[in-house]
C-alpha cells in the first residue's frame, strides 16, 4: 500500500522547517573562521572551499524560500523562519531585568527549541494586541477617542487575538512547556514587555493607535494551528501543559501596565517640576531685604483665570 500524499499544510510545514535549518547552517558557516595554515596555496584553497559552501547553502535557502512562496506560505512566516534560524545559531545575550525582550527558554532538542522560538514571536504580538486594545478602551472610556467605532472590526480584532492565543497554546503543547517556563514567558517574567508596550502606545496619537489596531483587525486570519506544528498531543499531555492567560486576562494585565506607566510618568514629571522650582523657594536663596507683607488687596484671592 502506497504512502498517502502529504497535505498542503504538511508540505508547507516541511518547507518552513527547512528554511529554519538552512538559515541556521548559513549563519554558522559565515561565523566559522578560516584559520590560515601558513601556506598561501592551501590558505587560498581553504577560503575558496569555505566561500563555495556558504554560497551553496545560500542558494538552497533562496530556492526553498521561493518554493514556499509559490506554495502559498505567507512571506511573513518565511521571514520569521529565516530570522529564527539565524538567531538560534548565534549565542543570545541575557536580557536586562525589566527588558522588553522575553527570556526564551533553551531546549537541547532542536524541534522543541524551534517551537519555543515561534511561540515567543506569537506571544510578542499577542501582548502588543492586548496593549493596543487596553489603550483604545481607555481612550474611549475617558472621552479621548474621536474616531467612530466599528463593531465588525472589533469582532475581527477579537477573533485575530483568539486565533493567536490558540497558536501560542498549540506551540506550548508541542514544546512541552513547563510551569516555570510559562511563568517566565507570560507570568511575572512578562512585566517588562507589558510595560514596554504600555509606554509606547501611551504616547501615540489617536491616528497612530488606530492604524496599529486596524492592522491586526484587518489582517488575513492566521491558522489556529500552524502547519509546522505536529498533530495535537493526547488529552493527558494537553492537561499537563500550562495554558496562556485568556485574551481578556491579557488585556486586563495590559490595562494595569498602562495605569502604572501613566502614574510613573506623572510622578517623574512632578519631581522634575519640583526640582526646577525648589531652589527659588529655599531659605538660602530668599532675599530678606524684599520680604514684605501680603498684598492686602489680592491676598487669598487665588490664581487668576
Amino acid at each position: 500500500m502506497s504512502e498517502p500524499w502529504p497535505s498542503v499544510e504538511d508540505w508547507q510545514g516541511q518547507l518552513l522547517r527547512s528554511i529554519h535549518i538552512l538559515s541556521g547552517q548559513r549563519t554558522r558557516l559565515v561565523a566559522a573562521p578560516v584559520v590560515p595554515v601558513g601556506d598561501p596555496e592551501l590558505d587560498e584553497e581553504q577560503q575558496t572551499t569555505h566561500t563555495e559552501a556558504v554560497n551553496a547553502v545560500e542558494g538552497l535557502l533562496e530556492q526553498t524560500e521561493q518554493t514556499a512562496l509559490s506554495a502559498g506560505v505567507p512571506a511573513g512566516w518565511i521571514a520569521d523562519m529565516r530570522e529564527l534560524g539565524a538567531r538560534g545559531a548565534r549565542p543570545a545575550p541575557a536580557p536586562e531585568p525589566g527588558s522588553p525582550v522575553s527570556v526564551v527558554p533553551v531546549r537541547d532538542a532542536v524541534s522543541q527549541q524551534f517551537y519555543i522560538e515561534m511561540l515567543s514571536v506569537d506571544l510578542w504580538h499577542l501582548e502588543r494586541m492586548a496593549g493596543l486594545a487596553a489603550a483604545r478602551a481607555d481612550r474611549l472610556a475617558t472621552g479621548r477617542w474621536s474616531i467612530s467605532t466599528d463593531p465588525d472590526a472589533e469582532g475581527r480584532f477579537a477573533e485575530a487575538m483568539a486565533r493567536r492565543w490558540e497558536r501560542v497554546n498549540a506551540l506550548a503543547h508541542a514544546a512541552g512547556l513547563t510551569d516555570s517556563e510559562a511563568e517566565t514567558l507570560w507570568g511575572a517574567g512578562a512585566d517588562g514587555i507589558r510595560h514596554f508596550h504600555a509606554g509606547a502606545v501611551g504616547t501615540w496619537t489617536e491616528a497612530s493607535l488606530m492604524q496599529a489596531w486596524s492592522d491586526y483587525a484587518h489582517s488575513t486570519p492566521d491558522l489556529a494551528i500552524p502547519p509546522y506544528v505536529p498533530a495535537a498531543p493526547g488529552a493527558d499531555a494537553q492537561a499537563s501543559t500550562p495554558t496562556a492567560p485568556a485574551p481578556q486576562q491579557m488585556i486586563a494585565a495590559a490595562s494595569a501596565a498602562l495605569r502604572s506607566s501613566f502614574i510613573d510618568n506623572a510622578i517623574t514629571a512632578a519631581t522634575h517640576d519640583h526640582a526646577e522650582i525648589a531652589p527659588e523657594a529655599s531659605a538660602e536663596n530668599w532675599d530678606t531685604s524684599t520680604d514684605v507683607g501680603p498684598d492686602q488687596v489680592n491676598y487669598d484671592s487665588g490664581p487668576g483665570p
